[in-house]
C-alpha cells in the first residue's frame, strides 16, 4: 500500500475530476501506463486520492518490443500493479522484421547529432496520460 498523494497534489485533482465531470461514482477508468512517471502519477492519483468518486482502476500496458528491455518494463509495471492492488492487462506486440535494428541505429544517429547534449531522445515527444471514461455495470 502506497501513501496518499500530497494534499495539495490531491486537492487539485479532485477539484479538476469534478469540475470536468468525467468520472461518476462506478465508472471504470482504464490507465495507459508506460511506467514512465506521467502515467504512474495518474495511477497513483487515480488509486489513493480520497474522495474521489468510487472507480474501477485498470492499467493497461503495451509492450511495444521494439527494445531489447521492453520486457523489464512490463514486469515493472507488473510488479507496481500488484503492489498498489491495480487489476493490469498487458498487450505484447511482435514489431515488424529489423524495426528494432531501425530503431537502435536512428537513436545511434540523433545521439551522436545531439552530442553534448543531456536530455535523451526518447524525451523530445511528450506525452500526456488521458482518462477515458467507460459507463458500464460489467467489469473492468
Amino acid at each position: 500500500m502506497s501513501p496518499g498523494p500530497p494534499d495539495a497534489l490531491a486537492a487539485r485533482f479532485r477539484a479538476h475530476l469534478g469540475k470536468a465531470g468525467v468520472v461518476e461514482d462506478g465508472d471504470g477508468v482504464l490507465v495507459g501506463l508506460s511506467g514512465g512517471a506521467d502515467s504512474v502519477v495518474l495511477l497513483h492519483l487515480l488509486r489513493f486520492t480520497q474522495g474521489l468518486p468510487a472507480l474501477r482502476v485498470v492499467a493497461v500496458h503495451v509492450d511495444h518490443g521494439m527494445r531489447p528491455d521492453s520486457g523489464a518494463d512490463a514486469r515493472w509495471v507488473e510488479g507496481l500493479c500488484r503492489a498498489w492492488d491495480v487489476p493490469l492487462r498487458t498487450v505484447r506486440l511482435d514489431p515488424p522484421p529489423g524495426t528494432r535494428r531501425r530503431r537502435a541505429a536512428a537513436a545511434t544517429r540523433r545521439w551522436r547529432r545531439r552530442a553534448g547534449r543531456w536530455t535523451p531522445a526518447a524525451c523530445s515527444r511528450p506525452t500526456t496520460p488521458t482518462i477515458r471514461r467507460r459507463r458500464s455495470s460489467s467489469g473492468p
